[in-house]
């Protein structure tokens, strides 16, 4: 291939690639014909030039946006490891009696995708015994979990290795058993 400079066609294509990360489709936005634009995004991804053209690119796009991997890792990490019990109080009894965010850490906010407060008027009785109260309904709602903790064990290689040593470590994990350092093969 040699050091010769990129088509605009093949510099469109790096442009296109960092958007989805789906060689075909930059490979179509950039003008490549349809019917052959997944094995044409695949030989240019191959291309040494257009790999290191695509990666310079990359980085420049976390440098920008002050996006890396230790940062993608802590929040995932965040929304993985978040729970709902800080954001729940209780009555004397054991009672649900709302859900609030005082108190709360940045760290627990971070994990949250939504909060939704709903008031209304609920009206009960008839004539001179009506009475009226403003109910107030918050609903919180978390990230998705196991998607977090997928990517994140993945990431970290808690899932290489054979199915049941990868199932037995979860099994320690689960039971509070310390591990061994090496347990993740890192």
């Amino acid at each position: 291939m040699g050091n010769h400079p990129l088509s605009d066609r093949q510099e469109q294509f790096c442009l296109e690639y960092l958007i989805d990360l789906c060689a075909k489709s930059a490979a179509e936005r950039a003008g490549y014909a349809p019917a052959n634009a997944a094995q044409q995004g695949y030989r240019l991804l191959k291309d040494p030039r257009i790999a290191a053209r695509v990666k310079v690119l990359k980085a420049r796009r976390a440098e920008q946006t002050l996006v890396d991997a230790e940062s993608v890792v802590r929040e995932l990490a965040v929304i993985g490891f978040s729970r709902l019990t800080p954001f729940l109080r209780y009555d004397d009894d054991g009672t649900l009696h709302d859900i609030t965010l005082d108190g709360a850490s940045p760290e627990q906010l971070a994990g949250l995708v939504s909060v939704t407060v709903d008031k209304r008027i609920e009206r009960t009785g008839k004539g001179e015994n009506a009475t009226e109260a403003e109910i107030t309904r918050t609903r919180i709602a978390l990230g998705n979990k196991g998607a977090a903790l997928r990517d994140l064990g993945n990431h970290l290689g808690i899932f290489k290795g054979k199915d049941d040593d990868v199932m037995d470590r979860l099994r320690d994990i689960l039971a509070g058993k310390p591990l061994p350092p090496d347990a993740f093969g890192l």
